[in-house]
């Protein structure tokens, strides 16, 4: 009756004297009509189109606040900035939001959204209460249920997708620097002495030959400079070394200060001494793998060592380390660990460099290690390493063969993310060896994998993986569609990789429909940001652009691509994605 809004509420009021029981916990009409309004809430709670607005009201206008907790305002911190501190949700940056999150886990902060509940409840009240016969009944109800059900929910909603967009932009952040750093140049084969600067400890020194084998350790001490410029250049009339590669931590201006005056007075040119980032040095020193791979060195000696054979290899040091401990990104400790490690050891070497070979050599070691120290997880990330390079050299069944082992182990071991990974990767190489109705048993199972783990990007990729696999069986409306949503995510969160992706597709299946300047310029837009960013194209995307590209030719002639693919090229990625999304 309150719900149709047909009775005012005298007649309400005598209609829930019927429901007055002491037994049934109702001893009067207050209480009926309270139960009455309980239901009807949790009626507009479970309504999605409501929450839905609800949500989007709060994203656009809410007000992240934060305060210090109870008992903590006399300690100094590092989160003493967000002691009372208050930004619109809408703006509020990725490392502001990790920074609080990191302050609430360690008890310092207590935080939340702060929503423009009159508004929200007002156009509530018009929408529910305006209309019905018992306006004060609903107008309770509208409070109750804003109040105690869907404020509660839509702030948990935003929350995780805060937590979500914060993740995705420090990882970035994190892979754009740990890729700099992985494409440092090696030194290669050279005779390099490592040195740890310490203080209290002294240097730890650490000489390696030209394969990175471990010739000589010792220590050397600042405060004794005399005692540490004749060690150092006995060990260097000793063992002739190109390099001395120091660590950048502690102690590490006065060691290279001590270093070079001493090479000076002496006048030698050799060895170039290098400042090396020695992030992870320690807790790879501490590792079980360190220790398998060094049991007869001291775990003080084994940071120079790593330190000596990062200038040598950098790249094929830096495997060893767990990614969070490379300090070259935002709070990457307290973000997704299962990206971070996949980023890491199976994507980035493939994706980013197109180096094959040196991606199996690398994801083989990897794997032997992993299986020695009974890592389940590491032994899974390889698998998928060895599987994209594998496709990436041709070998389809050894691709199929590691990610469905892959899918296997993750399956066995809880490894729920990097399953949805491996299997979306196998129902990608099924629709590229044209086995659709494989490939989509596959990524509709990896598209539910993400959807539960409410991974809203990979959620959006695996859709485009269907939108690809839809315009291969030549579904090219529903192709359309799951592309253009693939193309919306990567516009609002300036996601390259995926732009560039469904770019290529979009192209292809733009020529298809018969609007060939079109697919030219949008290819020139994927070939600029695909140029731009450094993203090696993928084996299928590689083979599907260079179609597309030899069917423009075909259809336009060499002069009207040309021009059209230069037209795409002037195009920002803004204006990519806006060109791309036009109808």
């Amino acid at each position: 009756m309150l719900w149709e809004g047909k009775t005012s509420s005298a007649e309400l009021q005598a209609a829930a004297a019927g429901y007055v029981d002491a037994a049934k916990e109702v001893p009067d009409v207050d209480h009926a009509l309270a139960g009455a309004r309980d239901i009807i809430a949790e009626r507009l709670a479970d309504d999605a189109t409501l929450r839905g607005r609800v949500r989007d009201i709060t994203r656009a206008d809410g007000v992240v606040k934060s305060r210090v907790a109870t008992g903590k305002a006399n300690e100094v911190s590092k989160f003493q900035d967000y002691y009372d501190f208050s930004q619109p949700l809408k703006d509020l940056p990725s490392h502001r939001i990790l920074a609080i999150r990191r302050g609430e886990a360690e008890g310092f902060l207590v935080w939340a959204v702060d929503a423009p509940a009159e508004r929200i409840t007002g156009e509530m009240e018009f929408e529910f209460a305006s209309r019905n016969r018992a306006a004060d009944q609903m107008r309770l109800v509208v409070q109750d249920a804003y109040k105690r059900l869907i404020s509660p929910a839509v702030e948990v909603d935003l929350r995780l997708e805060m937590k979500t967009r914060a993740d995705e932009e420090a990882i970035a952040i994190f892979g754009k620097n740990l890729e700099q750093l992985l494409l440092a140049p090696p030194a290669g084969e050279r005779v390099v002495i490592g040195l740890d600067p310490g203080f209290r400890t002294g240097v730890k020194v650490a000489v390696v030959s030209k394969t990175g084998a471990v010739a000589a350790t010792d220590a050397f001490f600042l405060h004794q400079p005399e005692r540490f410029a004749q060690l150092l250049l006995a060990y260097v009339a000793r063992f002739n070394p190109d390099l001395i590669s120091i660590g950048n931590g502690t102690a590490s201006r006065e060691t290279e200060t001590l270093t070079r005056d001493i090479l000076a007075e002496r006048k030698l040119s050799k060895p170039q001494v290098v400042v090396v980032n020695e992030s992870g040095a320690s807790v790879y020193s501490a590792s079980e793998l360190a220790r398998d791979e060094l049991p007869d060195l001291d775990v003080s000696l084994r940071g120079a060592v790593s330190i000596a054979r990062r200038l040598q290899d950098p790249l094929a040091e830096l495997v060893k380390i767990d990614p969070k401990s490379i300090g070259v990104g935002q709070y990457q400790h307290d973000v997704s660990q299962p990206r971070l490690k996949a980023l890491f050891g199976a994507g980035l070497l493939v994706h980013r460099l197109g180096d094959y070979q040196r991606a199996d050599a690398l994801a083989q070691e990897r794997l032997v290690l992993a299986r020695r120290l009974e890592d389940g997880e590491a032994v899974a990330t390889s698998m998928i390493a060895l599987g994209l390079a594998a496709q990436g050299l041709g070998d389809d069944e050894g691709a199929a063969a590691a990610y469905t082992e892959a899918a296997e182990l993750a399956r066995a071991g809880g490894y729920t993310w990097f399953l949805g990974i491996a299997t979306s990767n196998l129902g990608d190489l099924l629709r590229d060896q044209g086995d659709y109705v494989q490939a989509r048993a596959r990524l509709e199972e990896a598209l539910e994998i993400f959807r539960q783990l409410g991974d809203e990007r990979f959620v959006t990729v695996s859709l485009a993986n269907l939108g690809f696999l839809a315009a291969r069986e030549g579904r090219n409306d529903e192709a359309e569609a799951l592309l253009r949503e693939g193309l919306v995510y990567a516009e609002a969160r300036v996601d390259t990789e995926l732009a560039i992706w469904c770019l290529t597709e979009l192209s292809a299946l733009t020529l298809s429909k018969g609007d060939a300047k079109r697919a030219a310029r949008l290819t020139g837009a994927m070939e600029a940001l695909r140029e731009e960013t450094g993203h090696a194209p993928t084996p299928d995307l590689q083979r599907l652009s260079e179609q597309t590209r030899s069917a423009l030719v075909s259809e336009l002639g060499e002069e009207q691509v040309a021009a059209a693919l230069a037209v795409g090229r002037e195009m920002a990625f803004e204006q990519a994605m806006a060109y791309a999304l036009q109808t």
